[in-house]
């Protein structure tokens, strides 16, 4: 699964860098994945400017979930934040 926040900027990079090195993107010509802002916005019905990853961790309570710039480190921050907004979703059905 391809996760991003925003997509459309690192889906572009992630594509680049894939065919670039590799020969092909393993997520198709596109480059899709998942939108973690925007996926958010579906799920609270929010408007677009609550959907700062900033915002969605405060209000998924991920206050000690830090944002270093160290890629390895921020996608591990990622994958928590869309974890923890999977589980939310999990307990409003």
């Amino acid at each position: 699964m391809f996760l991003a926040a925003p997509a459309v900027w690192d889906g572009m990079f992630v594509h680049w860098y894939f065919t670039r090195f590799v020969g092909h993107s393993p997520f198709g010509a596109t480059g899709s994945g998942v939108d973690l802002r925007s996926y958010w916005m579906g799920l609270t019905g929010c408007e677009w400017v609550r959907t700062r990853k900033g915002t969605i961790k405060h209000e998924l309570g991920l206050t000690d979930v830090p944002h270093t710039h160290h890629a390895g480190e921020d996608a591990a921050e990622l994958a928590q934040v869309f974890d923890a907004a999977l589980r939310r979703r999990g307990r409003e059905r």
